[in-house]
């Protein structure tokens, strides 16, 4: 086996001095960039660049910022690399306080990297990559954000023998009891697998077990009440990466969770089930011991989720009048629902429990398109629904794309392009809005929108094909 591992945490505060914070370092392990040259490595390679934020654990000092660097490993130059697996995490983890505010957590970058004039990764295993960002508890929580993870061929050839698994999710952290402390926001950031290729040259990806790509956010918990006389706080928002958003470490990038073949010479193979997901969902309000009122759930916002070929005006070397892109697919969820957080409860079992309101959801964009090449899948799901969390006060669900103020990027998509097909049996798409139903009212449920668009391409369903953009409401349960 190989293991490197950079990370590092921050020291701690003391009396009211802040905690330190970390920036963590690079670790990575290539081939040689000018010469071709053949590595083996038959045990797992680990590569760790986690940085974690001191705490301040006395006094009134605050948590310390971590900052993810970088893990990342490649074959460039021609060369080529055989490995049995590879995990590679650059974490973020933001430092807790015991009487101020907490830090924030940013992930880094985490993956592999084929580029240059290509060459060939073999993975005998399962590989894993992991940009989280995590933030600190304090009487604010501190925020996630997620980084950059993935796996990437832009020349040349990947190939895992298990289970693939990138995520680049951002969770909030909690607020510490009796604060009044809200929870910490949690947004995704960018988790990527993709082919791309150019005009000339070929990427592939072949993938024997799952896929599973993750960028979403987590809101953190609002503040406790312990005592009757203690306030609580309000859950944080969870937000999914989202593709309008350009990636902070790496301006070649957007946020959201792509999966992503090019349409002239880039291929992708996943033989199990792929998963690409872009959930927000809102942090929980805080509960109380019979004080003041229960604090707000926080908003749930999706991301977004994408897959299929294509690339055109996304990436430089792509541009679609070659056309021999494709993805074979077994089965595919692409999901960016957005689930507001529920209010807080009541914790002193002899009082009546009064929840606090409930956050709203609102689903945010997932989209299969087909701009040119080949796409053949057994299954395909789009989901974008929007859930209102539960409280006394009920919360309005939106579907993706479902209200005026929505991205245009927002709502559930199957698109077609200048010249392609798609060969797929069953598929599902969902962009529903359901609202609360809660003790005090209800709310309002909005569909949003849920189409397909196969202009230009030759589109073949064998199977099912089901289009939901329903709005539920609900009735206020007493």
């Amino acid at each position: 086996d190989v293991v490197l591992d950079v990370s590092g945490l921050g020291g701690d505060g003391a009396d009211s001095n802040d905690g330190v914070v970390f920036v963590c370092g690079d670790t990575d392990i290539f081939t040689s960039l000018t010469d071709p040259t053949t590595g083996t490595i038959t045990g797992a390679v680990t590569l760790t660049a986690i940085g974690a934020g001191g705490n301040a654990t006395t006094g009134s000092g605050a948590g310390g910022d971590g900052q993810g660097g970088e893990a990342v490993s490649g074959a460039e130059g021609g060369g080529s690399l055989t490995i049995g697996s590879f995990a590679a995490d650059a974490s973020g983890q933001g430092g807790d306080s015991s009487s101020s505010l907490a830090g924030s957590g940013n992930g880094g970058v985490a993956g592999l990297d084929i580029e240059g004039i290509g060459g060939v990764y073999t993975i005998g295993g399962a590989v894993s990559a992991t940009a989280d960002g995590v933030g600190g508890q304090g009487t604010q929580g501190g925020a996630g954000q997620g980084g950059l993870a993935g796996m990437l061929a832009g020349v040349g050839l990947i190939e895992a023998g298990g289970d693939v698994s990138v995520s680049a999710q951002g969770t909030g952290g909690d607020a510490i009891d009796d604060t009044l402390g809200n929870g910490g926001n949690g947004t995704g950031g960018a988790a990527i697998v993709a082919a791309t290729g150019t005009l000339t040259e070929t990427a592939t990806v072949n993938i024997t077990g799952d896929a599973t790509l993750n960028a979403g956010g987590v809101g953190g918990k609002g503040s406790n009440s312990t005592v009757q006389s203690a306030l609580t706080g309000n859950g944080g928002t969870g937000r999914g990466g989202v593709n309008t958003t350009v990636n902070a470490l790496d301006p070649e990038f957007t946020n959201g969770a792509l999966l992503l073949a090019g349409a002239d010479n880039g291929s992708i193979t996943v033989g199990g089930q792929s998963s690409v997901s872009a959930v927000g969902t809102g942090g929980q309000g805080g509960d109380r011991a019979g004080g003041e009122t229960s604090g707000s759930g926080g908003a749930g916002i999706g991301g977004t989720a994408e897959a299929g070929v294509g690339g055109i005006g996304l990436i430089p070397t792509v541009n679609g009048s070659v056309g021999l892109g494709s993805i074979t697919l077994d089965t595919i969820e692409l999901n960016a629902e957005g689930i507001g957080g529920s209010g807080g409860e009541e914790l002193n079992a002899n009082l009546p429990n009064v929840n606090g309101s409930a956050g709203s959801g609102e689903g945010g964009g997932a989209r299969f398109e087909v701009t040119a090449g080949q796409a053949t899948a057994n299954v395909i799901t789009l989901r974008v629904d929007g859930s209102g969390g539960g409280g006394a006060l009920a919360a309005t669900g939106t579907g993706g794309g479902g209200s005026l103020s929505s991205p245009t990027t927002s709502g559930a998509l199957i698109e077609g392009g200048l010249d392609g097909s798609l060969t797929v049996g069953d598929v599902t798409i969902l962009a529903r809005g359901f609202g609360s139903e809660v003790d005090g009212s209800g709310a309002t449920g909005s569909g949003g929108e849920a189409r397909v668009d196969a202009s230009g391409i030759n589109a073949q369903v064998t199977g099912d094909l089901r289009v939901f953009a329903n709005g539920i409401g609900s009735g206020s349960v007493v």
